[in-house]
């Protein structure tokens, strides 16, 4: 929203120098009295003393783009030449930067207390018992305590386990 604003103030503040740069200060003074007479007729025909359009959001406060516009005209020594090669990149860095995600790098190896094994550490670090009432429960071998509930007994990893009876 407010890198949108901004373009908006460079654009008009841009096309006012190109449309003017030829003229005489005469005309030049006839092309802001008319930018000031169309904004008098917007205010008068919408009832709103400062038209939304009209205001400028580049800066925090609430100045007029107009009396913005009127000013870069007669500071002709503080205006600032935007040039298109610094712009776009800028332009181009704002709208880039939040696409890009940068993730901390840790090497990290999980530990028996993390309870999370490859197959070949299940098979190694676990056991199954089962039942009398035909259930199989999945087993730590050092903790010796329960980590999962089996249904398929016969899909693998766990046709690899040891199975103990209960």
């Amino acid at each position: 929203y407010v890198l949108r604003n901004i373009i908006d103030y460079i654009l008009e503040l841009r096309v006012d120098y190109q449309v003017t740069q030829n003229f005489e200060e005469k005309v030049k003074n006839q092309y802001l009295l008319a930018l000031v007479t169309v904004t008098k007729k917007i205010s008068e025909t919408t009832h709103i003393k400062h038209y939304k359009t009209l205001q400028s959001q580049f800066t925090l406060r609430k100045e007029s783009l107009l009396k913005k516009r009127i000013t870069f005209f007669y500071n002709e020594t503080n205006r600032k030449k935007y040039k298109l090669l610094i712009i776009i990149p800028a332009i181009f860095l704002v709208i880039a930067l939040p696409s890009i995600v940068f993730q901390p790098y840790t090497a990290y190896k999980p530990s028996k207390n993390d309870q999370t094994y490859g197959i070949n550490d299940l098979i190694q670090h676990t056991y199954i018992i089962q039942t009398k009432d035909g259930k199989y429960y999945l087993f730590d071998k050092d903790s010796n305590k329960k980590i999962a509930t089996i249904k398929d007994i016969k899909k693998e990893p766990y046709n690899k386990i040891k199975v103990k009876k209960e």
